[in-house]
Order: C-alpha cells, then structure tokens, then sequence
C-alpha cells in the first residue's frame, strides 16, 4: 500500500552512520526504493572523502542491500552542511534522511545532527550507534504515541510511508482514565490501520504519573523490543537553537535518555525557504 521511497544516509566514517545504513536497507523494497549514501566535506578533499565511502560504497553490492538500487556519492559543503543536504534533497527527491544520532566525537546529538534536525526539509531517521536491528528476515517494529493532535497523526501517515508488509507498529495511547475522548482517538487510528491493511495494534496504556512521560514510553519501548520510536515535531522557530522547542520536552528526552533505539523525527512541513 506504499509507494516508493528515495533514503539518503548521511556518512562521516563512524559506527554511528553505518548503524544509520543499516536501518536504511531494512526499511529499504528492493522493487520500489532507493537508497543514496553521502558524505559532505568542509574543504572537498576527495582522498579522505573516499576512504570514507570505501567503507559503505561495498554496501551497495552486498546482500544486504537486497537488490535496493543505490550511490554514493561525495559533495563538498556548500554554505552549510545542512544546506548541502536539503539541496541534494530537493533535486534527487529525497523522502528521509538517516543519519546517526552522535557525531564522531561521542557526543550527544553531535553538531551536525543538531544542525540537520533544526534546518532538514524533509523527514530525519536518527538511529543510535546500539540501535536494536531486528533479525535477518524480519520487519521492523514501529511504536507510535498519539495524543489526538495533527501533529501525531501526521508523524502516524509518515511512518506507514515508510511502513513494509513485514514490518510491525504499535500505536499507543496514554491517559491517566479512559474516557470517551480516549475510546474517539483510539478508534480513529483503528480505522485507519485497517484501511491501510496494516500489520497493527492500537492500545490504551494507563498514565503512570510517577514518572516522566519520556521515561514511560523508554520503558513500554524497551519491554516490548521495539526498533523505531516516532516522534511528531512542530518545527523550529528561525531564532532558536533549542532542540525541545521543535521535539518539545518529551521527544527531546526521549531522544537524551534512551540507549538503543532509532527515532522517526517528522518535520511537519517542507521548508524549501530554508534551502
């Protein structure tokens, strides 16, 4: 029920980005989609750009690409890395971009990251260096929260364009009583899980109010061997550098706390100004 889909991943050498390619090829149909490797440098040195892609180009001929059409390719920074990107996405029609969550440095959502999540025009898959890979065969399990808002329901449609026959998703909504705005939400997502003939479930999850809503959906994540956690985005104010004020506090969190897992950020818009 999906169509195809164009994955860039975004390469610096690190364990990180090959986690990063690897998320890419499982969510990768081998009929339907394809997949660009790139890697940006600051001053366009080819040697050192090369020896970086000698470690993924390989990728492309193994089988476990699965026959997915895909590049490589090298592009030297033009204004700003995230610049380089969203024009590389604009003219190759790119749907999502992978790239790993910390930079070489170890550090917690590196600088590029950052910067990528605040300019990207396009959807980010941020997959941490220990990310939980499902086994060779199966899909990939998607965990959704919902809340009733645009902003869930559009991070929902733009999972499922990425969504495989093989794949799993959990859409889980929490709320300290079940009332009839839960039982309207709850049933909306049924529908459209249906329709789409997905392979779904749709749960209320009482709120535990002890603890953060963050650390609530870790665990359900964690207890559950989920691979992928979706999160919605607002979008960045033009003067902020804030990551919460797009993720707001929980996704943020999510994103600080958790140990093995990829995040789908959905943009909410294409910000082709930003280019």
């Amino acid at each position: 029920f999906r169509s195809g889909m164009r994955y860039l991943v975004c390469v610096d050498g690190s364990e990180n980005s090959q986690t990063a390619l690897k998320f890419a090829l499982r969510c990768s149909d081998a009929k339907r989609d394809h997949v660009s490797i790139l890697h940006v440098s600051e001053n366009g040195d080819v040697t050192a750009a090369r020896h970086v892609l000698s470690k993924f180009e390989n990728a492309l001929g193994e089988p476990m690409l699965n026959g997915v059409p895909g590049r490589a390719e090298h592009l030297k920074k033009d204004k700003t890395i995230s610049h380089t990107i969203n024009t590389f996405c604009h003219e190759h029609d790119i749907n999502v971009v992978f790239v790993g969550v910390f930079g070489n440095n170890g550090k917690e959502l590196g600088s590029f990251t950052n910067e990528l999540l605040h300019k990207c025009i396009v959807n980010c898959f941020l997959v941490q260096r220990h990310a939980f890979l499902p086994e060779a065969g199966q899909g990939i399990r998607f965990l959704v929260g919902v809340d009733g808002s645009e902003v869930a329901h559009h991070a929902f449609d733009s999972m499922m364009s990425m969504h495989q026959s093989n794949d799993h998703v959990s859409v889980v909504h929490y709320s300290r009583h079940y009332g009839d705005k839960d039982k309207s939400i709850l049933g909306a997502y049924e529908q459209r899980c249906a329709s789409l003939g997905a392979n779904a479930d749709v749960k209320f999850v009482p709120r535990d109010i002890s603890i953060s809503m963050s650390d609530e959906l870790l665990k359900y994540a964690d207890e559950n061997n989920y691979h992928c956690l979706v999160l919605g985005s607002t979008g960045f104010p033009r003067d902020s550098r804030n990551t919460e004020a797009r993720l707001g506090s929980v996704a943020s969190a999510c994103i600080r706390h958790a140990h093995r897992m990829a995040f789908l950020v959905v943009t909410p818009y294409q910000r082709s100004e930003e280019r």
